[in-house]
C-alpha cells in the first residue's frame, strides 16, 4: 500500500504537469519538502527555463488544491 507521502508526491507531480503543460519551462527535479526538514504538506519544485535560468518555488497543500 502506498504511504500518504507517496500519494501526496503522485498528486503533486500530476498537479505540477497540469500547471506547466505548454509553458516554456522544463521540470528538472521535484522534491518532497520532507527532505528539507519541512512538513509533508509542502513541496518544492525546481524549474529550469529553456534559457538556462532556474528557480525554485514552494507550494503548500492549500495552493495545490
Amino acid at each position: 500500500m502506498l504511504s500518504s507521502n507517496t500519494l501526496s508526491y503522485i498528486f503533486f507531480v500530476k498537479y505540477l504537469y497540469s500547471v506547466i503543460d505548454g509553458s516554456p519551462t522544463d521540470v528538472v527535479v521535484v522534491w518532497l519538502i520532507k527532505d528539507y526538514g519541512l512538513t509533508s504538506e509542502e513541496c518544492v519544485i525546481s524549474l529550469k527555463k529553456k534559457n538556462g535560468r532556474s528557480f525554485m518555488k514552494k507550494l503548500t497543500a492549500a495552493q495545490m488544491c
